[in-house]
Order: C-alpha cells, then structure tokens, then sequence
C-alpha cells in the first residue's frame, strides 16, 4: 500500500502543518458546537480530505467521552470510516459526478433519512467547484435548511470557483502549504517506523520537489524507497530523483548578478548537459531569486514558505547585498519573460543565455566578484561582495579617499580608458571617440557631443554607470560624467554694407540674401 495511504493520520494530532484548523475543529468537537457544513480550500495534498474524515470519525465515534475531540479509532464507526464502508458517511467525488441529478439522488434524497447507525450523515463533497450551475442549485436548498443530522464538508483547491450563496452558509478553513519543518520531520518519522535513512541532500530535493504537498513528498520517498535500499543516497537515488543542480544554479545566479557572461554561459551549458529541463531550470532561478528579495525586503520574510537548506540561504544572502530590490525585480520579470518562449525555442537553454546576455548587456557596469574559498562539504561559488565603487543613485560614488581630477590626468587616461571599455560596449566606445572633453568641474568630468541621440544613448543609467565605474577604477577617484549638446556656432551678421545700403533695407522691411 501506498505511503500515503499507510500513513495517512488517524487522529488530529497527527495531522502536519494545520495548527490553526486542527485547533478550532477539536475545540468545537470538545465543545458539541460543531457547524452544519464546513468548506475545506487549499492547495493539492496538503490534509482536506484526511480533516474531513476525521472530523466524521469525531462526529460517530461511540467510544469518545464527553469534552474530548479526537475518534478512538477501535469503535465500529470509525473502522468502517478509515476503511471507505461506512453507511452514513457518504464521499461523492465533484469532478466525475457534476449534474444535478447526482446532487438530488445521492444527496437530497439520502439526507432526508436519518443515520443508520451513527450520530450523524455526514456528505464528504471532493472537488466541490466542479459541480454545475444547477447542481449547486440543487445544494444550497439543503444547506439553507439542513436536517439536523447532516453535517457537509466540501473540499476544493479552487474555491473562487463556488458561488456566494454556497460559501456564505459554510465555515470556511484555508488548510496552507505545508512548512519545511513539518514536512521534514513527517518524512523522518515514517522513515524511521520503515527502518531506512535517508542523506540531508536526497530529504532536502525531496521536500523542495514536493513545493510543499506533503503528498507529493510520500510518493516520491515511496518510489525512492521501492529500490529496496537501506540508505538513500545521492548515488542510487539519481534514477528516481532530478539530478542534483544546486551547485551550478547557484553558480548561474552568482553570473547573473555580477554580469559574468562566461561563468554564467558556462553554467547553462552544464545544465543542459546533465539534461536538466530549462523550465525547471527557471523555477529554480526564480525561487532563489525570490528568496534574495525577501531577504533584502525583511530578513523575518526569507523564512516563510522557501525550502533551501542552511548553505545555500548563506549563499543567497551573501549574494543579496551586492544587488538592488530594483534589479531583483527587473531580473525575476527577464526570466518570467524568456521561460515563456523556452518550449517553443529551437534550442532549450537559448532562452536563459538570451537572459544572460541580456541582462549582462544593460548592467554590465557591474563587473564579475572574486570567488571565497569553496565550502568543504559542498562546494560552489561563493562571492564576496562587489567593488563597491557603484552605489545608489543619491549618492553615486562612496569611497573615503577624496582627490581632485585635472584636466591633464583625464586626456592622459582617455586613450586607455576607452580601450579597456571597447571590449565590454563598442558603442558607447564610439561614440565616446567622437566626444569632446570640455571641463573639469571638481569631480565631473563634462563631455560634449554633437547629437542630440549621442547625449541620450550616455547618459541612459545603464551607461553612464559604466562609463563612471571604468573612469573612477582608472583614474582612481570617485567621477561623474555630464554629457552636454555642443553649441552651434550661427553665422556672423553682415554688418560691412554702406550705410546707405543698410538704411534702404530698413526702410524697406528686407533683408539681404
């Protein structure tokens, strides 16, 4: 049998990562203050339909004394509950019986009747919002006035879906995806009644594959388990399991924030060698990169619902401090942009290199960190913080040393300048080259142009950030750049006429030509 289904819970105490629920309906069970109908909304295996049952063994339990609010689990009811026979709990499964004549026949018609055996008829309702307009219809009749001895629960994972009349006359409980920590010690356990062990590594990919779905996660640890092997390690679980791409995806995030085209190249290459699928390539980006801008955001937000482990949150956040909330959020909505066009491209991995060099090309002021020392257990790429010589837009330069530019030092570093530049954009280069230098004002270097698109194209942020990185690393001081229009030079009057010639066109109202 399935781990799911062996483990399922059997009691409110066993249930993972719904606190708030289990504790307001064993309150009401306690308390005999249990409502007529319940909507159960949330993601795919995460408990709807496991609280549901519960709450119907809770309800017919013939052994549970007065105030308490968990099922016994040894009485006739909850036996025939666990094993599906139960007469009066009633399990209609929405998605494959949505006409109004299922709702009449094995609804309106049974709850008319009374138990044939337990306390309650309770109507177990899955995939609720797939009923029809006129089956909902049909319902909400019933709830508007129902026996008291039915008791509905509808569960759904789309619960916009339902119409306001239905979801007003039910108690609604949003069951959540389930945390790491829940989930990880829900996967130890059954592992250690299944007498196996598992590597950090493998309960790590399992736990982030399943995006918090516990049920999700037991069916991958139980195909894991089917090998037959004690130990689950890395080895002989690469079969079952997505390869393990954590080392190089944090190589590829660390390219795409210090504008590194080769590493990051390099890193698309490996991943599409170890036939990793580029859309899964892009989630994984995407879920790094979400966790960077938490952390930059509040470092209390990095916490919730993102499932990385201790070394790789030590790595995202070491990364985080050398980019901007700005370009994060530029750079998550490139990636979004190009993994829409990834299954329709010739080739996989052209998408994320588009991105790369994409995002390279407009940030490229940004130049490629040094690497710390790789971790012993995992190594991967690990940069210190960027040269710290691009700062905020208020405050454009921060370095402690002040000196003053010359106009000499500038035009004797212009030549080199613009060759160490021509490598990273030719174009701004050329159009530098035909730039005049026209002052030195303190620290700003003022440069004039002849066209109009000149001045636009240097002083977009994008290059004049660049232009100010490679002047301030050369000349060794904090520059800013000012490009200004050349002044047109307009035609002398002509003021050597006669006199008499000059007072003939006055009068006049000419002028010569």
């Amino acid at each position: 049998m399935a781990l799911y289904h062996t483990y399922r819970p059997q009691c409110f105490s066993d249930m993972s990562g719904q606190d708030h629920i289990v504790q307001t309906l064993t309150s009401q069970i306690g308390r005999k203050q249990t409502a007529h109908a319940y909507l159960f909304s949330g993601p795919r295996g995460v408990g709807k339909t496991t609280a549901a049952r519960l709450l119907a063994k809770a309800l017919n339990c013939e052994n549970r004394p007065g105030g308490a609010s968990e099922p016994c689990n040894t009485c006739a009811s909850c036996k025939d509950i666990r094993h599906g026979r139960s007469i009066d709990v009633v399990e209609i499964d929405a998605a494959s019986h949505t006409g109004v004549d299922m709702v009449r026949q094995n609804i309106i018609e049974t709850a008319q009747f009374k138990p044939a055996r337990d306390a309650y008829k309770i109507f177990i309702i899955d995939e609720v919002h797939m009923l029809s307009t006129s089956a909902f219809n049909a319902l909400l009749k019933i709830m508007e006035e129902p026996p008291t001895h039915v008791v509905f629960v509808l569960a759904t994972t789309e619960a916009y879906k339902i119409p306001e009349t239905v979801l007003s006359r039910c108690q609604r409980f949003h069951f959540s995806k389930i945390p790491y920590v829940d989930m990880e010690k829900t996967l130890k356990n059954i592992l250690k009644k299944e007498n196996r062990t598992i590597d950090k590594d493998v309960l790590n990919t399992i736990i982030q594959k399943s995006e918090g779905c516990l049920r999700d996660a037991l069916s991958l640890l139980d195909q894991l388990l089917s090998t037959g092997d004690q130990a689950l390690t890395k080895e002989n679980t690469s079969l079952f399991l997505p390869a393990f791409h954590d080392e190089t995806i944090q190589s590829l995030i660390c390219s795409f924030v210090t504008c590194d085209r080769k590493a990051g190249l390099d890193a698309i290459a490996t991943l599409s060698g170890e036939d990793m699928d580029m859309v899964d390539a892009s989630d994984s980006l995407l879920a790094h990169f979400r966790y960077m801008l938490m952390a930059l955001i509040d470092p209390k937000l990095k916490q919730a619902d993102i499932h990385l482990d201790d070394h790789t949150k030590m790595v995202l956040q070491s990364l985080a401090e050398q980019i901007t909330q700005k370009e994060l959020v530029q750079l998550m909505d490139l990636i979004i942009r190009r993994k829409k066009e990834i299954r329709s491209s010739p080739t996989p991995q052209l998408q994320l290199e588009l991105a790369l060099v994409e995002w390279c090309e407009h940030h490229s002021a940004i130049l490629p960190s040094t690497v710390l020392p790789q971790n012993e257990t995992a190594p991967l790429p690990h940069p210190t913080k960027m040269t710290q010589n691009i700062s905020s837009d208020d405050t454009p330069h921060s370095r402690t040393e002040k000196k003053i530019l010359s106009r000499d030092v500038v035009e004797g570093e212009w030549g080199a300048i613009l060759d160490t530049m021509e490598k990273m954009s030719p174009s701004l280069v050329f159009i530098l080259k035909m730039a005049h230098l026209k002052e030195i004002d303190g620290n700003t270097i003022v440069c004039t142009v002849e066209y109009s698109f000149h001045k636009d194209k240097l002083m977009e942020t994008s290059s004049k950030k660049m232009i100010e990185h490679f002047f301030s690393e050369a000349l060794h001081v904090p520059v800013l750049i000012n490009i200004q229009l050349a002044e047109q030079k307009q035609p002398e009057e002509n003021n050597t006429l006669p006199q008499e010639l000059q007072g003939l066109v006055s009068a006049l109202g000419g002028e010569i030509l």
